[in-house]
């Protein structure tokens, strides 16, 4: 059983209606017992798209929400994430879901007020990594920095970006506008826009993006491989993880997570017999900007 520790964080990407592959992978990374939270101090991050493709989408929607209400009672966090799948709901676009029209209005009601109620979020930092569902393209993070540091002027950080995002994100959710651009399709996902949001981001085009891109180190899913036997992806820079292995059979059934202790990164692959544990790289400490020297006062002429 894996090693608890109250810095260590799971993080598991889309799951896709797949409840008992869900229960799975918790139980192998020590986190469930039955029905039960047993993670400790664990933090477990859900990168988002619950639902659709898999045969129990609103089961394992419900299950991961009662995982998150059991969890702070054994000293643990559960952190939900909105993946496409849940934010085309709340636009009203039904197209992607697997659901009758009048359930999936149902379910964007219940994600909705979800949101209102802070039980999910777009966006959650922990230990140097960012984490939400599609990722931050370079042309879109640089945009936020420049917004960020042109309101706080404060020191950018991937907590105070994710706070700004999920700031952003509540607040398209409460007026049902959604042109923020952290809701945009990007044209490799069929939309219009040049670059995709936070939601639709592709990792192919993340390949691209160049080594100058400010230095966040990411964690995302959305973009699966789509075979059996996947690996997590990251970038050539080591700042960018797609964990998203497909955990559906038409994507390949593959069942693993990743951990991160303290700032390393950890993937691991699960299968019937063995785990196959894999590092990934750390996040880099934050620099401290050094503090002035305290004033001295007035200085008093030797008497």
């Amino acid at each position: 059983m894996a090693t608890r520790s109250v810095s260590r964080t799971v993080v598991l990407g889309d799951l896709h209606g797949s409840l008992e592959a869900f229960q799975t992978i918790l139980v192998r990374a020590g986190l469930l017992e039955g029905t039960s939270w047993r993670g400790g101090r664990t933090f477990l991050v859900q990168l988002g798209d619950v639902i659709d493709r898999g045969p129990d989408s609103i089961a394992t929607y419900e299950f991961l929400a009662e995982l998150q209400r059991r969890a702070p009672k054994g000293r643990g966090r559960v952190i939900r994430l909105l993946g496409n799948h849940e934010v085309s709901l709340l636009e009203g676009d039904y197209d992607l879901t697997d659901f009758g029209h009048a359930e999936a209005a149902a379910v964007a009601v219940r994600i909705r007020q979800d949101v209102l109620d802070g039980r999910v979020r777009a966006a959650f930092a922990r230990n140097g990594w960012l984490f939400t569902h599609a990722g931050l393209h370079m042309n879109l993070l640089q945009s936020l920095r420049a917004d960020m540091k042109a309101s706080a002027k404060e020191r950018f950080t991937p907590r105070r970006l994710a706070s700004h995002l999920n700031q952003r994100f509540r607040t398209g959710v409460e007026r049902g506008d959604f042109s923020d651009p952290i809701f945009a399709v990007g044209r490799a996902r069929g939309g219009e826009a040049g670059t995709g949001g936070i939601f639709w981001a592709d990792f192919d085009s993340e390949m691209k993006a160049p080594a100058r891109a400010p230095r966040v180190h990411q964690v995302f899913g959305h973009t699966p491989e789509g075979y059996k036997g996947a690996t997590f992806r990251r970038t050539s820079d080591g700042r960018r993880i797609n964990i998203d292995i497909g955990i559906v059979e038409d994507h390949g059934g593959n069942l693993g997570y990743l951990e991160i202790q303290g700032r390393e990164a950890l993937a691991h692959y699960l299968f019937e017999g063995r785990e196959v544990i894999e590092t990934l790289g750390s996040a880099p400490l934050a620099h401290r900007r050094k503090e002035p020297a305290p004033d001295p006062g007035p200085v008093r002429a030797a008497s």
